[in-house]
């Protein structure tokens, strides 16, 4: 059960590859379907600035660019990222490598997202 603009995700770490794999759940519930037709542009400005990226004059998928604001709100308030990938002492995986992926809803999430986290993970992949 998710609410509006509540994007189911998991993270994965893969030994084998090792990457920290975070895979998005596409278009599923009938929220996930309002958030599918809030497409109204969303600028992308002052995303870009914060995160370092040029996105001056380009706009995102209001819907998407919600769930993404859920997404990272929720992996900061769990220090999830630092704690796998960070660069301090408590890191587990320092060395491992970002992935994202998703479908349909969850691809767009994991694209701009791929442009948030690229200047901190610059061997990320979004697949």
């Amino acid at each position: 059960n998710n609410k509006y603009n509540q994007m189911p995700y998991c993270i994965v770490v893969d030994h084998k590859w090792q990457c920290v794999v975070i895979s998005i759940r596409g278009t599923l519930s009938l929220e996930d379907c309002v958030v599918d037709v809030l497409v109204d542009p969303r600028p992308l400005d002052d995303l870009g600035r914060q995160y370092g990226f040029d996105a001056e004059g380009q706009y995102c998928h209001s819907g998407v660019f919600a769930c993404v604001e859920y997404i990272l709100e929720d992996l900061e308030r769990h220090n999830i990222l630092e704690t796998l990938l960070g660069s301090s002492i408590i890191a587990k995986y320092p060395h491992y490598k970002l992935r994202l992926t998703g479908h349909s809803l969850g691809a767009g999430c994991a694209t701009l997202l791929g442009y948030i986290f690229k200047q901190k993970y610059p061997d990320l992949r979004v697949i």
